[in-house]
C-alpha cells in the first residue's frame, strides 16, 4: 500500500536537530515561562514610561510582532521594535528598552544596550545567557532567562513560544498589558488537541499541514492576513524561510489593496511560482473580511493558487497560537519535502562569519 512521503518514518531521519521536538515543545514553552511570571521582579520604574522598546533580530524579535499585532487594542503606550544597532532619538530615562536575544550575542542587541545604558533607559533582558546577560549583570537589569530545555532544537526561531510569552510578562509585570491565566490555560488545551491533528502520526489525507506543505512545495508562498494575526503570520512566513529555506513574503491588509493587487500582471511566469495563503478570522472587523473576500477574488481571477486558511479557536490569543503552531508543522514538513535538514541555516551563518 502507498504511503505518502511524510507517513514514511524514514523521512524524519532527517531531522538531526530535533526540530520536530521544538515544534511539540510549544505549549511546555508557554506554560513553563508563564509559571514563572511571579518570580520576574522588575522595579517601579519601568511603570512609569512614555514608551516603549523591543531591540531584537531575526527569530529573537518574532515575539515583540507578535505581541504588537496582538494587543493593539490593549496597549496604552506606544511600542517599537528595533531591528537595528540603534535606538530611536526619542528614548530617554522615560523609555522601556527590553533587549531580546536567545544566544545573548546578538550584535546589534548588545550595541543597542550601550545606547540604553548611556541613555539611563528602563531596561529589561530577554535570554538564554551569554554577554547580554553579563552586560545586564552589571547593570543590575532584570534578566528574564529562556529555558533551552524547552526548545531541544536549540535554534532561535523554535523558541517562539518563550520569546512571545517572555515579552507578555515584561509588559504584564510592568502593568502595560493585561494576561488572564484563565486564557493561557485555555490556550494550552487548545495547542495539545491541535497536535494531535498536525503531528506527523496523523496520516497526510487527514492532515491539513501535511497537505499545505505538499501544495507549496516548489512555489514561493504569498501571505495575506490582518489585525490581531498579522504578527503569527510573520512567524510562519520567517519558519518557511529557515526551516524550509523557502521564499515567503507577507503583505497586510487593507494596505496591500492600493498596490499588489496592480502588481501581480507581469512577469507572467509568477503564476507558475507564487502561491497566496490566505488567513482569515471571525475577529476579523467586518470591513476586513469583505477586503479579504474580495482580494481573494482578485487574485484568483488573475490566475494564481490560493489557499484561505481559517482560524477555528476563539478568541485572539487563541488564535495568534493557533497560527503559530500551523506554521511551525508545516514549515517543518516543507524542509522534509525538499529532502532538507531544517536546523541548519549555512547562508546566515556564511554571512555572520563574513561580518567577523
Amino acid at each position: 500500500m502507498f504511503k505518502h512521503k511524510l507517513d514514511q518514518e524514514s523521512s524524519y531521519k532527517l531531522d538531526s536537530s530535533r526540530v520536530y521536538d521544538s515544534v511539540l515543545t510549544l505549549p511546555q514553552q508557554i506554560g513553563g515561562l508563564w509559571e514563572g511570571l511571579t518570580e520576574l521582579k522588575i522595579g517601579k520604574a519601568c511603570r512609569l514610561v512614555d514608551n516603549l522598546v523591543v531591540v531584537g533580530m531575526g527569530g529573537s524579535a518574532l515575539g515583540a510582532r507578535v505581541v504588537k499585532s496582538m494587543c493593539n487594542d490593549k496597549l496604552m503606550l506606544p511600542l517599537e521594535i528595533v531591528n537595528n544597532y540603534h535606538l530611536p532619538a526619542y528614548v530617554d530615562e522615560r523609555s522601556l528598552v527590553i533587549l531580546s536575544s536567545y544566544s545573548g550575542g546578538t550584535e546589534e542587541v548588545l550595541h543597542a544596550a550601550k545606547e540604553a545604558e548611556a541613555r539611563k533607559s528602563c531596561v529589561v533582558v530577554i535570554a538564554g545567557g551569554g554577554s547580554l546577560v553579563e552586560v545586564a549583570e552589571k547593570n543590575n537589569w532584570p534578566v528574564l532567562k529562556l529555558n533551552e530545555e524547552y526548545n531541544p532544537s536549540k535554534q532561535p526561531r523554535m523558541a517562539i513560544g518563550m520569546n512571545v510569552m517572555a515579552v507578555l510578562m515584561v509588559l504584564s509585570r510592568c502593568g502595560h498589558v493585561e494576561i488572564e491565566s484563565e486564557l493561557v490555560t485555555q490556550v494550552l488545551a487548545n495547542l495539545r488537541s491541535q497536535q494531535q491533528i498536525l503531528g506527523k502520526d496523523r496520516p497526510f489525507k487527514e492532515n491539513p499541514a501535511k497537505r499545505l506543505a505538499e501544495i507549496v512545495e516548489e512555489k514561493a508562498v504569498i501571505m495575506i492576513g490582518a489585525e490581531h494575526l498579522t504578527g503569527a503570520i510573520h512567524v510562519f512566513k520567517n519558519q518557511l524561510n529557515e526551516n524550509a529555506k523557502t521564499f515567503a513574503a507577507r503583505f497586510d491588509l487593507p494596505e496591500l489593496n492600493h498596490h499588489l493587487l496592480e502588481g501581480l500582471s507581469f512577469p507572467k511566469e509568477l503564476r507558475k511560482v507564487f502561491h497566496f495563503v490566505i488567513f482569515d478570522s471571525e475577529l476579523y472587523d467586518p470591513v476586513i473580511s469583505k477586503r479579504l473576500l474580495l482580494t481573494e477574488e482578485v487574485i484568483t481571477k488573475q490566475g494564481y493558487g490560493v489557499t484561505r486558511i481559517k482560524a477555528e479557536t476563539s478568541g485572539a490569543l487563541a488564535q495568534v497560537w493557533e497560527t503559530i503552531a500551523f506554521g511551525g508543522f508545516v514549515s517543518f514538513y516543507l524542509a522534509l519535502l525538499h529532502k532538507i535538514d531544517p536546523a541548519p541555516i549555512p547562508w546566515v551563518d556564511y554571512f555572520k562569519s563574513k561580518l567577523k
